[in-house]
Parts: C-alpha cells; sequence; structure tokens
C-alpha cells in the first residue's frame, strides 16, 4: 500500500511532537558537522533550538544559514524506525517572548523552571536563540525500509505539519 502525502505529514508531525532533539547538520570551512540540539516548533514552519555563539555549529551558521537535520527516536527498534528529515535557513533571533515560549516548551528537559532558564539566558551573554526556517520536510519510507533494507524519503507537507504539531501536542511535562 503506498502511503499518501497526508499520511507523511501526520507522521511527520507525531515524530515532531513526540520527540525532543534533533541532529542539525551545518557546513564550515573545516567541512560538515553535526551538533544534537533541544528544540521546539512553531508554525508555520520554525524550529527554534538554543546555542552557545561560540559553538561549532553557530559559528557555522553565521558564515553559512543553510541547515539540516533529523529528529528521531534512538530508544525504537530497526523495524520499528521513522524519521524526519528538513532542510532550511538558519538565523539568530532576540526576541524574549520567543526565548520564554521556547524555555516553557522544553521546560520538561529540566529542573528549573522556564522563569528561573530565562533568567540565565539575559544573563548571559553568550547564549543565543536561533530559529530555522524549515523549507522542505521528509518521512522515512518505512515500505522500502522494511521490505527492501532501502533508504528511502517520502515527502511531507511542512506549513501543515508544523500547524499539526501546535495543534496535538501540548506543552509537555515530566
Amino acid at each position: 500500500m503506498t502511503e499518501t502525502i497526508d499520511e507523511a505529514t501526520t507522521r511527520a508531525t507525531r515524530i515532531l511532537g513526540e520527540n525532543d532533539y534533533v541532529a542539525l547538520s551545518t557546513v564550515d570551512e573545516n567541512g560538515p558537522w553535526a551538533a544534537v540540539v533541544a528544540y521546539s516548533t512553531s508554525p508555520p514552519c520554525f524550529l527554534y533550538f538554543m546555542s552557545r555563539r561560540d559553538s561549532r555549529h553557530a559559528r557555522a551558521i553565521e558564515q553559512d544559514p543553510r541547515v539540516a537535520g533529523v529528529a528521531y527516536d534512538s530508544a525504537v527498534t530497526p523495524d520499528d524506525a521513522d524519521s524526519v528529515q528538513f532542510s532550511g535557513t538558519c538565523e539568530e533571533v532576540s526576541d524574549e517572548d520567543l526565548a520564554r515560549r521556547f524555555l516553557e516548551q522544553t521546560a520538561h528537559l529540566t529542573d528549573k523552571t522556564p522563569e528561573e532558564e530565562l533568567a540565565e539566558f539575559r544573563g548571559d551573554d553568550d547564549l543565543r536563540l536561533y530559529r530555522v526556517t524549515v523549507a522542505d520536510t521528509y518521512v522515512l519510507d518505512q515500505e522500502k525500509w522494511i521490505e527492501q533494507g532501502l533508504d528511502a524519503r517520502k515527502e511531507a507537507l511542512t506549513t501543515k505539519a508544523f500547524a499539526m504539531v501546535a495543534d496535538h501536542y501540548a506543552i509537555r511535562t515530566r
């Protein structure tokens, strides 16, 4: 049975809504680089993360804003593997309301309150909020993976997936 783009979009929504980390890829003068970052999403097609300005991936983004990434659940068996891969552009953003929203959406990952985290963010000159504008979103083609062992992708509707994450995945708690 061939999966439709709406089914691929629903899978992308589930993966983005149920996971906390993405492996983010950048490139700099030394070549490609990947870093795992905690993320949150927001319509229409934004993925947010915080990082230090002097990290390799932040310095790379300053030079070349093109990024790619993958969100996946590493705890499942190979037959249950599923992932979202994306590409887009990234920029530093300095909006405190966006930082607060990011910290609220990722509060389940820390023992600190969002207000404590925001105070640290304000007091740390090197910590920055970054926004990826996601252009393309794909999910694993599970049929080809299970039946033929082929690593293939199916396109998902980016803006629809990000809107569905906002609609169906409330702020999580520990």
